[in-house]
């Protein structure tokens, strides 16, 4: 497992290092989690009393251990950006619980 999160992260490293596209980690961790709650919305998770259930799939997807707080802040912008659409596909609560509303992540699926 160890392995796998250097790859990883040396993976991450080299692309935030050569890429111009890309201006924070959030780029690349957004679609990843956007990947997994769409995942969650599919097998019928509607909702979760922690951001655990998240990250849980995250690492299980992807082989990654996001902290919590980074979740956590990640998780708003994703909840801010539907918001500005004027969908409600997720909503976060103060305790960590979480709403998902037939969550679609199309940008990450195209």
């Amino acid at each position: 497992m160890k392995s796998v999160k250097v790859v990883a992260f040396s993976l991450l490293a080299h692309i935030n290092d050569n890429t111009v596209g890309i201006t924070s980690f959030d780029d690349i961790f957004i679609p990843i989690v956007k990947s997994a709650l769409r995942e969650l919305s599919d097998r019928g998770v509607k909702h979760g009393a922690s951001l655990s259930d998240i990250k849980d799939k995250v690492d299980e997807r992807f082989s990654l251990d996001i902290p919590i707080p980074y979740l956590s802040s990640l998780l708003e912008k994703i909840a801010n950006e539907y918001s500005a659409k004027g969908s409600d596909e997720i909503t976060l609560h103060k305790d960590g619980s979480f709403l998902l509303n037939q969550f679609v992540a199309e940008d990450f699926e195209k």
